[in-house]
């Protein structure tokens, strides 16, 4: 089982036909019909994009916490909320099970988080959700801050720019 979702995992990624938004709810359908989970997406996106690397792993972050709601806290919900205005961008995985257990020293999951959030640029908290349960959210450090994708804006004087750049 544990093998199935871990290749499921590498084999989503986030590519110039597929947001970040499109294949966090695959996933995250995935994961909650394969677990018997009830899944609620809330999910915006701006035509401008994050730059692929921060998408990459923003994604990466989303699938960690989904793990490990779906392997440890027991819930009958998960709720993940992926808001994009780029260059902002907010992220929330909440489930309603057991809440925060204590880390295991086998474990680093969170430590993994932690650095793929600086890595773009952002921060990562997880607190016990209210009405029980974990809730794991993801904010830029700075409001604004976060580089675009200027391949997604489509503007021609950048194409022109590169060319001259040769």
């Amino acid at each position: 089982g544990e093998l199935r979702y871990s290749i499921f995992d590498l084999r989503r990624e986030v590519s110039p036909a597929a947001s970040l938004t499109s294949v966090l709810a695959d996933h995250t359908r995935y994961i909650g019909e394969a677990a018997g989970i009830a899944v609620h997406l809330e999910l915006a996106e701006s035509p401008t994009r994050l730059r692929p690397a921060v998408e990459s792993e923003l994604l990466r972050i989303a699938q960690e916490a989904i793990a490990n709601a779906r392997r440890h806290s027991r819930a009958r919900n998960l709720w993940v909320t992926c808001l994009i205005d780029a260059p902002d961008v907010y992220l929330r995985v909440e489930d309603d099970g057991r809440g925060l257990l204590p880390p295991r020293e086998d474990s680093f999951g969170l430590a993994i988080m932690q650095e793929r959030a600086m890595r773009a640029g952002c921060t990562v908290s997880v607190t016990a959700r209210p009405g029980g349960g974990t809730s794991v959210e993801v904010r830029p450090r700075e409001p604004g801050a976060l580089e675009t994708d200027r391949s997604s804006m489509g503007r021609d004087d950048e194409r022109d720019d590169s060319r001259a750049a040769r």
